[in-house]
């Protein structure tokens, strides 16, 4: 393919088309308070959210969600084509956090890629 030939063009005007996807994406996932789903598997974490009618809490400390009934969660996910050796979480872990993990209850969402099995 040369630069700008007729392929090219078909190129850029496929990539357009799903970009146009990706925003509306993108526009539903800052609703759900996830500002970039590029980011921290935004994308992932607005599916997770709307399949189980939760909603993010904000911040990096605490729990992840919360669920309609008002119960707070800890959710975690894998990718198992990039990741074969399980779940993992905090890499600072201490008695403290093991604590408040027992506190709540958990999700766990299993990828391939990009598709939630």
């Amino acid at each position: 393919m040369s630069f700008y030939d007729d392929n090219h063009k078909n190129e850029i005007a496929k990539i357009n088309r799903l970009w146009a996807n990706l925003t509306e994406l993108n526009k539903l996932a800052k609703t759900y308070g996830i500002p970039d789903i590029f980011q921290d598997n935004g994308a992932k974490v607005l599916q997770q959210l709307i399949y189980l009618n939760m909603s993010i809490l904000p911040g990096r400390e605490g729990n992840d969600y919360i669920s309609a009934s008002g119960t707070e969660w800890e959710m975690k996910s894998i990718n198992l084509e990039t990741s074969a050796s399980g779940f993992s979480t905090n890499h600072h872990t201490t008695h403290d956090i093991i604590a408040k993990y027992r506190q709540v209850p958990w999700t766990f969402a299993i990828y391939h890629g990009i598709t939630l099995t």
